[in-house]
């Protein structure tokens, strides 16, 4: 009962600590908590699958696509699609073509791979998207982003998801609790982080 923290604090606290100590004796409870950790893992990784493994290419260790690799001053660069690998320099980064030439100067407080031509990067606690010369697609002002994927790129904004064009326009309202990117035309999203459904580049169900 959610009201046992109110009107009886010291026997919920019993209960909890008479079920980590004796969990044999409490194998309902201990299903159920297995039951959901499982469920909210597999939900996780489904969704960072969906997010992140969208362009070609193998996966480093941190689960991000890549093309092909070089030996930067000693360090293993991955290079995405495009050819292209970050690279640190003094806290900021920035992008090393296959040739080890800095390509895009390291001014960025992070940065992702290309995909499908464009990269989110981050400045001043704000993600926006460039290209291949380093000119802003679309400006930071997100607290987190994707690259284009079918002429829309999923945005968060205040710990909601939504979609913009290429233009910036908000095309698909930022409502969304959590949201993948589209694939063949649709997007796995969620109002309440529970209930998932698939809209197309409308918004539409």
């Amino acid at each position: 009962n959610s009201w046992d923290i109110l009107t009886s604090p010291f026997q919920l606290l019993y209960d909890i600590g008479d079920r980590l100590v004796n969990p044999l004796s409490h194998p309902r409870t201990w299903g159920v908590t297995l039951l959901m950790g499982l469920f909210l893992n597999m939900l996780y990784f489904s969704f960072r699958m969906i997010r992140n493994k969208t362009c070609p290419g193998v996966f480093d260790e941190e689960d991000i696509p890549y093309a092909d690799e070089v030996d930067y001053n000693g360090k293993r660069i991955f290079l995405d699609e495009e050819g292209l690998g970050i690279i640190e320099i003094e806290g900021k980064y920035g992008y090393i073509d296959k040739d080890k030439n800095l390509v895009i100067k390291a001014v960025y407080d992070d940065a992702y791979p290309f995909c499908n031509g464009d990269a989110p990067v981050k400045m001043n606690g704000k993600w926006g998207l460039i290209d291949k010369k380093g000119k802003y697609i679309i400006e930071p002002e997100y607290d987190d982003i994707e690259a284009f994927h079918e002429g829309l790129a999923l945005v968060e904004l205040h710990g909601k998801n939504g979609y913009i064009n290429r233009y910036g326009e908000i095309v698909i309202p930022i409502v969304y609790d959590q949201a993948s990117v589209f694939q063949n035309g649709q997007a796995l999203v969620s109002l309440d982080g529970k209930s998932f459904f698939h809209i197309d580049k409308q918004g539409k169900k």
